[in-house]
C-alpha cells in the first residue's frame, strides 16, 4: 500500500472515532430533551414554553447530530468525495449558526433574563391564587396544584420570596388550611431557611395572623426557579461548547480525506 493509502485508512480511522462520539452525543442529546419534554410538564404552568422549546430543541438537535454521523460514515466507507464535502459544509454551516446564536445571546441575555424573570415571577403568583386543597373544588386547577407542589417539593422552598406569598395571593387556603404540605421542612433542616413562620394577612377585608405549628421553608422559590433554568442553560452551553470542538475536528478529518481520496487517483484502499 502507498503512502497515500495510509493516509487515507488513518484518519478514516479518526473520522470514524469522531462520528462514534457524535453518534454517542445524539444520543445522550435526545434523551435529555425527551425526559426535559416528560419532566416539564410538572410545572409548566409556571415556567410557559420555555423548558419544553428547549427540550424540543435538543430532540432536533440529536435528530440532525445523528443523521449528519450516518452521513460521515456511509461517505467514509464508500470513499464518496461528494458525501465528505457535503458533511463538512453541514458542519461549517451549524458551527457558523453556533457562533451567530451565541453572538445574539451575549447581547441579549440580560433583557431575556429579565423577561423570563417577569414571566416565572407572574407565573408563580397565578398558580398561588388557584391553587385548591381538593379536586371537588370547582375552581381546581391540576396544573396550577401540581406545579408548586412540585417545584416546592423539589426546590426545598415556599412562596414566591417566602411562605408569606401565600397569604397575599391565596388568603382564603391559608386562613382554611394553612400552607401546603409541600412547604413542609424537617426540623433537622437548616434553621436559616426551614422555620416557623408569622405573618399578617388580609382575607375577604379582615386582618389575620398566620402562626405555623409545622416547620415550612422559609426561603421563596422565585430565586430557586431562577437559578433551575440558568443551571439547565449551562448545561445546554455545555453540550453546545463540546459539540462545537468536535465539529471543527469533524470538519478538519473530512477534508483531509477528501485530499486523500481526490490525490489517490487509483482509489486503491484497503
Amino acid at each position: 500500500m502507498g503512502k497515500l493509502g495510509a493516509c487515507f485508512q488513518v484518519f478514516r480511522a479518526i473520522f470514524a472515532i469522531v462520528n462514534f462520539i457524535f453518534l454517542l452525543i445524539a444520543c445522550v442529546i435526545f434523551a435529555v430533551g425527551v425526559y426535559l419534554i416528560v419532566e416539564s410538564q410538572n410545572y409548566s404552568f409556571i415556567t410557559g414554553s420555555d423548558f419544553a422549546s428547549g427540550a424540543a430543541l435538543l430532540i432536533v438537535c440529536g435528530i440532525v447530530t445523528a443523521f449528519i454521523a450516518a452521513l460521515g460514515f456511509v461517505g467514509a466507507c464508500l470513499k464518496w468525495r461528494p458525501l465528505l464535502v457535503a458533511y463538512a459544509i453541514i458542519l461549517l454551516l451549524i458551527v457558523i449558526l453556533q457562533i451567530i446564536a451565541g453572538i445574539i445571546g451575549f447581547f441579549f441575555n440580560d433583557n431575556a433574563e429579565d423577561e423570563s424573570g417577569d414571566r416565572y415571577r407572574s407565573g408563580w403568583e397565578d398558580a398561588i391564587t388557584e391553587y385548591r386543597a381538593s379536586e371537588d373544588d370547582e375552581e381546581y386547577n391540576e396544573d396550577a396544584n401540581d406545579a408548586v407542589d412540585f417545584l416546592q417539593n423539589a426546590l426545598d422552598c415556599c412562596g414566591i420570596d417566602g411562605p408569606e406569598d401565600w397569604g397575599e395571593f391565596n388568603p382564603n387556603y391559608v386562613s382554611n388550611e394553612g400552607l401546603p404540605s409541600s412547604c413542609d421542612c424537617d426540623d433537622d433542616d437548616d434553621e436559616d431557611v426551614c422555620g416557623l413562620p408569622t405573618f399578617n394577612f388580609t382575607n375577604i377585608n379582615m386582618t389575620e395572623m398566620y402562626n405555623s405549628s409545622q416547620t415550612v421553608w422559609t426561603r421563596g422559590c422565585y430565586n430557586r426557579t431562577v437559578d433551575l433554568v440558568v443551571a439547565f442553560a449551562i448545561v445546554y452551553g455545555g453540550i453546545g461548547f463540546a459539540f462545537g470542538i468536535f465539529e471543527i475536528i469533524g470538519i478538519i478529518v473530512a477534508l483531509v480525506l477528501c485530499c486523500c481520496i481526490s490525490s489517490n487517483k487509483k482509489q486503491e484502499y484497503v
